[in-house]
Order: C-alpha cells, then structure tokens, then sequence
C-alpha cells in the first residue's frame, strides 16, 4: 500500500510504500546522503563489539588472587621470551627450502644478499665458481632450464637481463648461446 509522505531534506511530497518495516523520510538517495552529512554523528566503530571478542573489554580474570607459581610464568610471557629460530627450533628441517617459482632456497643469515635470511641456491653455487658474491645486476639462468637442478654445469653467469641470443661472460670471457 502507498502513502504520501514529506522529504525530510527538501520538503517534497513523494510515495512510500507502507510494507516496508519503517516509513522512508527522503524521496531520493541524493537527499539521504545530504542528510547524512548534515548529523553529527559516531564513528561506526564507537560501542560495537570487536569482532575478534574480547579486544578493549575487561578481562574476566582482572583482579582475581593469583598463586606466586602462577604470576612468574605470566611474568615471563610477558617479558618477551622469543621462540627459538634455526637450528634450535622444533620445526627445523636443515635450513633448504623450495620458495616461489620452484628455486632452492638456502638459509644464510650473515649473506650480503639474504631475503629474510634465506638466499637462492643457485646464486650460492655460482659465488662458488667463480670465488665472490654475485652482484645484483648479475643473474645466474639454469641451461636446462630446470630451477632446481643447481649442478654448476647447469648453471650461467649472466650479466644481462634478457635470456636471449650470444652472451659473453666479463668475467671469464666465455660466450653462451642461449635459445
């Protein structure tokens, strides 16, 4: 059923359909939205539950008697004690991984080049050959094209970034043909 109400905003008569749960108070949504920016009103995050439960509430143990035993483990909790990382974590599986797009990667802390503490196979056994860190403008590129197979035969320097055509080593002077 219809019914003739006022806009709020700017005055003019319109219908409303009366099955909805409240009355409408604005013919059109450009006049809701003036009406809105016009309130003063509280953030959407003022008085509502945190999803995640007890963020910004009391906790229900707050002021409770605790035992001597009890409040030195809650002591140290929160003193920062770190989970033991590398070779002294319960996980530890030898420090060689296999991250994104297929590559070896081996766990290297003190490595110049190191990503979170780990550095490309690869890189690693060309630093080998030829006696020093890789710079970062150089590449290593697999022949075979197989990311994990890291034998040195297998591996190239490579000095410039597109894998293409007759390439020669600054180093040792070697030219690759790759396809």
């Amino acid at each position: 059923m219809k019914t003739k109400e006022i806009c709020k905003v700017c005055k003019k008569e319109f219908w409303a359909y009366t099955y909805q749960d409240k009355k409408r108070k604005y013919c059109s949504q450009s006049c809701y939205i003036k009406a809105r920016k016009r309130e003063k009103r509280k953030p959407l995050w003022v008085n509502r539950p945190h999803p995640r439960g007890m963020l910004g509430k009391i906790p229900w143990n707050k002021g409770k008697p605790m035992s001597e035993k009890v409040r030195k483990k809650l002591s140290l909790a929160k003193k920062g004690k770190k989970l033991p990382t590398g070779e002294k974590a319960h996980n530890w599986k030898g420090g060689r991984i296999k991250g994104h797009g297929g590559y070896i990667h081996i766990r290297k802390i003190n490595h110049p080049f190191n990503v979170d503490g780990y550095v490309r196979e690869h890189r690693l056994v060309m630093e080998k050959m030829i006696g020093r860190y890789l710079e970062s403008y150089e590449q290593v590129h697999h022949i075979n094209g197989i990311k994990d197979d890291n034998r040195p035969e297998n591996l190239q320097l490579m000095v410039t970034n597109p894998h293409l055509g007759r390439v020669v080593c600054p180093y040792c002077k070697k030219d690759f043909l790759i396809r």
